[in-house]
């Protein structure tokens, strides 16, 4: 079993997976957004395919950690996942991953273009980091 995070953009889905022992947070996959039933049926196929148990969507708030126009798509979004994917869905703070992925991407010279392709993935890597951090599996 895997654990999934989808960092959920109007343009882009970026999605990250744990390896198997769930110690590893890994880019996995940066999907184009057609709408949000096309994105959930992507993410359908690979939580099947991956045997993800539990999904981690990150939660864009508001610097004061209030909510945005966007995180209301978002938590729209994951409920609509959990319906349809019918694997547990919870909501984390996603403020600064973006930042913390696109930080060595920068630093590695890489074009705002090509960091643009990668960074989604990137970002929902570092959100699947923290969760594995602040949520030891022995105590799931």
């Amino acid at each position: 079993m895997t654990l999934m995070a989808v960092d959920y953009g109007t343009k882009r889905i970026g999605i990250a997976v744990t390896d198997r022992a769930e110690k590893i947070a890994l880019p996995l996959a940066v999907m184009p957004v057609r709408s949000i039933e096309d994105g959930i049926e992507k993410i359908g196929t690979i939580v099947r395919e991956r045997e993800v148990r539990k999904i981690i969507v990150g939660l864009p708030l508001a610097h004061d950690g209030g909510e945005t126009d966007m995180s209301r798509q978002v938590r729209s979004f994951a409920e609509k996942l959990h319906a349809d994917v019918h694997v547990p869905v919870t909501l984390e703070d996603e403020r600064h991953t973006t930042q913390a992925a696109e930080a060595p991407l920068i630093e590695a010279g890489m074009s705002g273009r090509k960091r643009r392709g990668r960074v989604d993935a990137g970002a929902a890597s570092v959100l699947l980091q923290y969760y594995l951090r602040s949520h030891p599996k022995s105590s799931e």
